[in-house]
């Protein structure tokens, strides 16, 4: 398989997003996957790493309950490749220091590749984390309204749970990709959208626009801030997978 035409596809996917075509998005989204699924097979973390774009595609696309799949496995996988990378690091520099008779020189560029790729793979957690509320929320949108007073697990309670997550997956990409980027315009965004989504569902409709005060308020504290961004090079400078 040819690096660059994965790159072109995660390119194409991530701009037809941006640009609220959905439908052109998740069907780059899936010429990404299926690429890496014939490079390393169905089953491997590199299919499963892009289909978190497919499934914020999905999102997008109104097509909750595949995009809740697609999202929930990749942000396992992301979270589980974190901690081995995290792993890496602590290997490198044992208590905060150059492990004994290592090169200097070749643990600070083999720790500085392993905090690059770990704020990486977070920054997917966290993406993921964010849409499978949003597509929780859409999907379940009025068996939970209906049921809003019963116990938890169901109605508010349900809803709750997923309002915690967005509002985490939407701070920590505040942390790693900053205010100003792209992705939280387009997280703002979708938000929205799926306000509209649920109209005629009054509790829902109402812990989401409560919601997305709170998320606006957010990013402005993060401007007025500016706080320090994590990940140093895009994601599709180093989402490419194992070289051959």
């Amino acid at each position: 398989m040819d690096l660059v035409t994965s790159n072109v596809y995660h390119g194409l996917a991530s701009l037809h997003f941006q640009a609220g075509q959905y439908e052109e998005a998740v069907a780059a989204a899936v010429k990404l996957h299926d690429l890496w699924v014939k490079r390393e097979g169905p089953n491997s973390d590199w299919a499963a790493l892009h289909g978190i774009l497919l499934g914020k595609a999905l999102t997008g696309a109104g097509r909750y309950e595949d995009a809740m799949r697609w999202l929930l496995h990749g942000s396992d996988v992301a979270a589980e490749r974190g901690r081995r990378e995290a792993q890496v690091f602590d290997e490198v520099y044992p208590d905060g220091k150059p492990a004994a008779g290592s090169d200097l020189g070749a643990a600070l560029q083999r720790a500085s590749a392993a905090v690059d790729r770990t704020a990486h793979l977070l920054c997917e957690v966290s993406k993921a984390r964010f849409y499978y509320g949003l597509s929780a929320v859409a999907r379940n949108r009025y068996e939970w309204d209906r049921k809003w007073k019963r116990p938890q697990g169901f109605g508010a309670g349900a809803t709750a749970v997923q309002v915690r997550g967005m509002t985490k997956g939407l701070q920590e990409m505040l942390e790693y990709l900053g205010p100003d980027h792209s992705s939280i315009a387009c997280a703002l965004r979708e938000h929205g959208r799926v306000q509209a989504v649920c109209k005629g569902r009054r509790h829902v409709l109402s812990a989401l626009l409560k919601q997305h005060k709170e998320l606006e308020d957010m990013v402005k504290f993060a401007r007025r801030a500016k706080p320090k961004v994590t990940a140093s090079v895009p994601p599709a400078a180093w989402l490419h997978g194992p070289s051959s």
